[in-house]
C-alpha cells in the first residue's frame, strides 16, 4: 500500500482541496487520455479503482482533502475481499456477468454505467497498469485547476480527439 500512499501524496502537492463535483471530469479525462495514448481503455482492474475513487469523491464533503479521499477509496477496495479477488484475477469484459454478483452494489452500478458509455463510443478493452491510471488522474487534476472544468463525456471525447492527433503525429515521425 506504500506505493498508493505515495501517489496520493503527489496529488496533494498539486492541490490541497478539491470539490467532488469535478471528479467525474477528472476520472473521465484519465480514461480518455489512456485511450488516446494507447488506443484502448483500461480493463476491469483499472475500472474498479476508478469506480471506487468516483464513489468516494461523491460521498466526500466539498473541499475535503484530496489525498485522504484517494487513500480511503483504495483502502475500501483492499478491505473488500471480493473486490480484491476481482482485481487480482484481472477480469475481462466477457467475464462481467460472472463477477457482477460478487461486487458491492455501488461498484456494480457504477461499472455498468461505465460499460454502457464505452459501448456507445466503441472503445476497446485492454490492461492498463495501476501506475498509468494514477499518473493520468494526477496530471488531469493539475489540468482541471488550470483550465475550465468539463463534464465526463466532454473529457472522454477530448481525450479521444487528442489521441487521433497524437497517433497521426507518431506515424508521421516514426
Amino acid at each position: 500500500m506504500y506505493h498508493y500512499k505515495l501517489r496520493s501524496s503527489m496529488c496533494k502537492e498539486v492541490i490541497e482541496k478539491v470539490t467532488y463535483e469535478r471528479v467525474a471530469g477528472i476520472c473521465g479525462c484519465a480514461r480518455g487520455t489512456i485511450y488516446h495514448r494507447y488506443g484502448s481503455i483500461p480493463s476491469m482492474l483499472s475500472e474498479v479503482l476508478l469506480a471506487s475513487i468516483d464513489i468516494h469523491f461523491k460521498q466526500a464533503h466539498p473541499g475535503e482533502d484530496f489525498a485522504r479521499i484517494i487513500d480511503r477509496a483504495l483502502k475500501s477496495i483492499y478491505e473488500d475481499r471480493n473486490c480484491y479477488i476481482s482485481i487480482r484475477q484481472n477480469i475481462k469484459k466477457k467475464d462481467w456477468e460472472t463477477i457482477k454478483p460478487m461486487l458491492k452494489r455501488e461498484f456494480r452500478d457504477r461499472l455498468e454505467e461505465i460499460f454502457q458509455t464505452y459501448e456507445k463510443c466503441h472503445f476497446k478493452i485492454f490492461n492498463a497498469s495501476v501506475e498509468v491510471i494514477f499518473e493520468q488522474i494526477y496530471s488531469w487534476v493539475k489540468h482541471d485547476f488550470e483550465e475550465r472544468p468539463l463534464d465526463m463525456y466532454q473529457y472522454i471525447m477530448y481525450g479521444t480527439a487528442l489521441g487521433v492527433e497524437s497517433k497521426k503525429w507518431n506515424r508521421k515521425n516514426s
